[in-house]
Parts: structure tokens; C-alpha cells; sequence
């Protein structure tokens, strides 16, 4: 027999804290998990025709809650209401948000994401202070024409788990140079990092002059091989704002302009002009290669038939955002090693990914659904330290969003560790 309303209502709250008694109140990270109790969040979600007509075609994008309140408090008002509970009972940080799958259905995406600190005797610590949910894309720079610093971290799950390394290098005092290595389970990868340097003219020949010592050197795509070229009209598609890339019939200048500072150990920068390796550890935007070829064709034909749906050739591997030889297929599942060497102030960092994982129950009116929630990005953030991870489950609420009454969300043991 399927547990009644008023059951599930009571064992909801019996498991946490009495029905009348309200929590104390420690704030700590986004979601304001107090430690021992449970997060209680409202959400209000809402079903029919009406949201599905104004849900945004963007790949990846949709309805999230709006936060409003005190911490750990968000609302969401698209038509229909319904208060929905969320007891994260966790130390990470949870959001949940309704969007449209590729088939149109309306799904109710739980994101969960954990900090942690690299300690020195290379043990992983939970972090004091937990990094919030990325809720849209953040640059470097200019929005759209700069490195991606932050990826959206609330769009539909990926196929696979991406691995990312965001910081700087680092070298030992006076060094032009410096290899910067980043391993993750199956994941293992190097990137030369050298210190400023020029292109400059001799006897009207290109001449690359020295570099000068590595000191924090940002890895970001800006200094990588790639570019636009202005006067050739043409962009080198995988990163259209490094440096290096000059087009078919280019009158760009090359004298004394900068080369790309990080390079394939296998492919070293050649000259002026000729066609290199982008080499890198960050996000790619969407809006290159090879994300943008994922993205499907959004043409007249899609107008008449789809719109504001994806289309049908939408592919799935557009949600990762990591380089396509930083992406682990069949997924990490805990336990895999972590190190990095030549980034942050430290130079390296040592690890093992937690065992532990979260897991989701969604609570209907009249049954309960569990929803897995495979990993979907490691990301080591050199400069400060800290390891993230990033949980994401998807569950088809179509014509039912309206009975969701609460989201569950709780810790699970690795299914290698119990194995």
C-alpha cells in the first residue's frame, strides 16, 4: 500500500524535528545547513501547459527558485502553486530547480555540490566556508567574449563526469617555466606554462624573445593559442580569445605582440601565423567548439516545429564543460585519486575523492520516488585550495510537479565502499 499524505508528512517530520519546533539557526554556506538538522527550504512548483509555452529554448537553461526570505528559504512562481519542503540533511549545499528535458517534459533537476579543503598531509577536509551553487555563467572579462571562470552548474545533467583545474601556475622563484599536471582517476594531463613573452622582428624574420620568470600565470583560455583575427574576419573556433591565431589574408600585425603562454608539451608554439594546439585545463563556453557542434540546428525549421523546445538533433554531450580529454565516461564514483602539481601557492595538491555521496527522495502526494544523483564535475581549485563536486539528478514530473511535496536529500555510502 502506498504511503497516505498525511504519513508522509509525519515520518518527514519525525526523522528531523518535532512539527512545531523550529531549528537553531547556524548559517553556513548557501542552504544553511545548521550541522546536525535538517535544511528546511520552501519551493513552489507548478505544472501545465502554461510553463511549458514559456520555458526558455536555450540549451541547459530553465525555471530555478527564487530565493526570498532568510537563508536556506527559496520560492519559485510560474502559474499553479504548491509549497514544497526540502530537507537537506547534508553539508552541501542543494538546488532544486523545473525545467524542460529534450522531450519536452517538464523535470525537476536537484543539484547538490560539497567543498572541500586539501590538507597538508594530503587528506581531503570538509571546507568551513562551502562554495555556492553557480546558478548562470561568469567570465573573466567581457560576458560572452572571455574565459568561462564559472560554469552554470544548474542545467540538465551531463552524460559523463567533467574534471577541471582552475587557478594559476606557479614556479619555483626565476623559473621561465614550468609543467603543470593535473591526474583524476583515469584523467591525467600536462600543460607547459612559460612567463611573458613576445613576438618580435629580425632581419624581417618573426623572432620569439625570451620568457620572462613564471609568477602566477593565470590558466585561462586569454593565454592560451587561439584568437580572433579582425582583419581576416575568422576566429580560431576552440578559442576564440587566445592569442597567436591569425586568419587566411591576415594584415594583423605581428611584431611585438604577445605569444601564448601555455602550450602543448607535444606541440611547442610555432610562428606567427601558424596553426597551433590549444592547450588548457578550464571551461569551454558554449558557444565553441566543440559544445557549440552538440548544440543542434536552430533554423526555420525548428521555429515552425519545435520552438521553444530543443531540437531534435540536440546531443546531450553539450552539457559538459570541461575539454573533451578531461571528461571520465562512465562517470567517477569516489574514491579515485586527485593530485596537481604547478598551480596554486602550494604547487601541489594530493587527495582521494570522497567516498560519500548524496543521494534524493521526492516526495509526491501518494508515493515517493528515489532519484540517483551521479557526479558530474570535480573541479580543484588550485589558488584557494579547495576541491568541489557536483551531484545531479533529473526526475520527469510532467502533469505531476503540482503533487511534489518535499525533496530529500541525504548522504549514501560509495558503492565501491560497501562492494
Amino acid at each position: 500500500m502506498r504511503p497516505t499524505r498525511r504519513r508522509l508528512r509525519r515520518r518527514r517530520h519525525s526523522a528531523t524535528w518535532p512539527r512545531r519546533a523550529r531549528p537553531p539557526r547556524r548559517r553556513r554556506g548557501a542552504c544553511g545547513w545548521d550541522g546536525r538538522s535538517a535544511t528546511r527550504t520552501t519551493w513552489r512548483g507548478t505544472g501545465g501547459a502554461r510553463s511549458r509555452r514559456r520555458a526558455p529554448a536555450t540549451p541547459g537553461s530553465g525555471a530555478r527558485c527564487r530565493r526570498a526570505g532568510s537563508t536556506g528559504s527559496r520560492r519559485a512562481t510560474c502559474g499553479r502553486e504548491s509549497d514544497v519542503e526540502i530537507l537537506n540533511d547534508t553539508p552541501y549545499v542543494a538546488e532544486p530547480n523545473v525545467m524542460l528535458n529534450p522531450r519536452g517534459e517538464e523535470t525537476l533537476i536537484v543539484t547538490v555540490k560539497g567543498t572541500w579543503a586539501f590538507a597538508d598531509d594530503g587528506t581531503l577536509q570538509p571546507a568551513e566556508e562551502p562554495l555556492p551553487i553557480v546558478v548562470a555563467d561568469e567570465f573573466a572579462g567581457e560576458p560572452g567574449a572571455s574565459s568561462v571562470t564559472r560554469a552554470s552548474e544548474i542545467g540538465l545533467p551531463r552524460p559523463a563526469t567533467d574534471v577541471v583545474l582552475l587557478g594559476s601556475a606557479r614556479a619555483r622563484r626565476g623559473e621561465k617555466s614550468v609543467v603543470v599536471t593535473l591526474q583524476c582517476g583515469p584523467v591525467k594531463k600536462s600543460v607547459r606554462v612559460t612567463g611573458a613573452r613576445r613576438w618580435s622582428s629580425a632581419f624581417g624574420l618573426p623572432r620569439l624573445s625570451g620568457a620572462e620568470p613564471v609568477d602566477g600565470t593565470a590558466l585561462l583560455w586569454e593565454n592560451a593559442f587561439g584568437g580572433t583575427d579582425e582583419t581576416a574576419r575568422a576566429w580560431w573556433p576552440e578559442n576564440p580569445v587566445g592569442r597567436g591565431f591569425r586568419g587566411k589574408g591576415s594584415k594583423s600585425k605581428w611584431d611585438g605582440t604577445e605569444a601564448p603562454n601555455l602550450e602543448h608539451p607535444a606541440h611547442p608554439i610555432g610562428g606567427p601565423g601558424e596553426k597551433g594546439v590549444t592547450a588548457g585545463f578550464g571551461y569551454v563556453a558554449p558557444h565553441w567548439q566543440p559544445r557549440v557542434a552538440y548544440a543542434g540546428t536552430y533554423d526555420d525549421a525548428w521555429l515552425e516545429r519545435r520552438a521553444p523546445l530543443l531540437p531534435d538533433d540536440f546531443d546531450p554531450r553539450f552539457q559538459h564543460v570541461a575539454p573533451a580529454d578531461q571528461i571520465v565516461p562512465g562517470r567517477l564514483r569516489g574514491g579515485e585519486p586527485v593530485a596537481v602539481e604547478g598551480a596554486g601557492p602550494r604547487g601541489a595538491l594530493r587527495g582521494a575523492l570522497p567516498r560519500e555521496f548524496p543521494v534524493a527522495t521526492v516526495l509526491f502526494e501518494d508515493e515517493e520516488a528515489g532519484l540517483p544523483l551521479p557526479l558530474d564535475e570535480v573541479a580543484v581549485h588550485a589558488d584557494a585550495g579547495l576541491l568541489t563536486l557536483l551531484w545531479k539528478g533529473a526526475l520527469s514530473v510532467e502533469r505531476r510537479v503540482h503533487r511534489v511535496e518535499g525533496i530529500e536529500i541525504a548522504i549514501a555510502a560509495s558503492r565501491r565502499s560497501r562492494a
